[in-house]
């Protein structure tokens, strides 16, 4: 009974290191299973979960890496607009898209500026601009 309950802790040791330590525990799987070992089957399944939750981190982690750069930059050009389009007006005003309308809004205050232009006459000044 005893040297049972020490074959399955023996059991349980080679898969915690087969999952902590994939790659060893691919080396030692092949090799004991070309020489037919019964704990081959513990550290290859421990080595092939570890691996499984390595390769499911690392795609979250780049997905997570992705998301907060297209938003840093996305957030980023935003920020630049509205400085770009109320600058005139002074400093805490925002640009404002609401429908077909565009304006500056300083929330402090409550003021609402228009904006002399809009995005069709840059892009129409953009296009006859000629920067020879």
């Amino acid at each position: 009974m005893n040297k049972e309950n020490n074959n399955e802790g023996a059991k349980v040791a080679w898969a915690i290191l087969g999952f902590f330590f994939p790659l060893i525990g691919l080396i030692i799987f092949i090799i004991w299973l070309a020489n037919n070992n019964n704990n081959s089957k513990y550290i290859g399944l421990g080595a092939l979960a570890g691996f499984i939750v390595r390769v499911v981190a690392i795609i979250a982690l780049i997905i997570a890496i992705l998301k907060l750069a297209v938003t840093t930059v996305s957030t980023g050009a935003s920020d630049l607009i509205d400085k770009f389009e109320c600058i005139e007006y002074g400093p805490g005003y925002k640009l404002v898209l609401d429908g077909n309308e565009t304006y500056c809004y300083n929330s402090k205050t409550g003021d609402i500026k228009k904006p002399d232009y809009n995005f069709e006459d840059l892009e129409d000044y953009n296009e006859s601009e000629d920067f020879d």
